[in-house]
């Protein structure tokens, strides 16, 4: 599925809520399929197949940690063909999955403040970049594993800002 944080997210819904081994096999067939697709830069393929894994998740689907790892992945294929707009939009789903466990993974932080970056608010962008640093330091900003995003270039913009050089 999508990026995640060294630390994994518990939640209080994960007691209550579990997946059936036959789902989450297909989950990560999808999930296989959908970064498979990213990778050959086929974006919209890729969403598409991700949006077929949550269609699988059971309701409430925010009660689910796939559900936000697969919103994730699309937020990022739309990051990558510069769709900001969209991008957000699954980010806010991400946040209504992750609530304020979010502020645990440095990675949802990292692209929260590059696509606010790129939507041209500042002050939301530099206040998640900086959170994103001050969890994972300057690893997060490190090329992920399509290597499509300038994660480097959101670092210089942050570094500058804090000045850290």
């Amino acid at each position: 599925m999508s990026r995640t944080s060294k630390k994994k997210k518990s939640s209080k819904n994960e007691q209550n809520n579990s997946l059936s081994p036959e789902i989450i096999k297909c989950l990560y067939e999808l999930a296989e399929e959908g970064h498979k697709l990213t990778c050959e830069e086929k974006y919209m393929e890729a969403i598409h197949v991700w949006n077929k894994a949550i269609e699988l998740i059971p309701e409430p689907k925010q009660n689910f940690f796939e559900t936000a790892n697969f919103y994730s992945g699309i937020a990022c294929n739309y990051q990558m063909m510069n769709l900001f707009t969209e991008a957000m939009n699954y980010m806010n789903k991400v946040l209504r999955c992750w609530g304020d466990e979010v502020n645990q993974n440095p990675f949802i932080l990292r692209d929260l403040g590059e696509i606010y970056y790129e939507l041209g608010d500042m002050e939301n962008s530099i206040c998640y970049l900086t959170k994103a640093y001050s969890i994972e330091g300057d690893e997060v900003f490190y090329p992920d594993v399509y290597g499509k995003i300038d994660h480097n270039k959101y670092f210089e913009i942050l570094k500058k800002k804090m000045n850290l050089e």
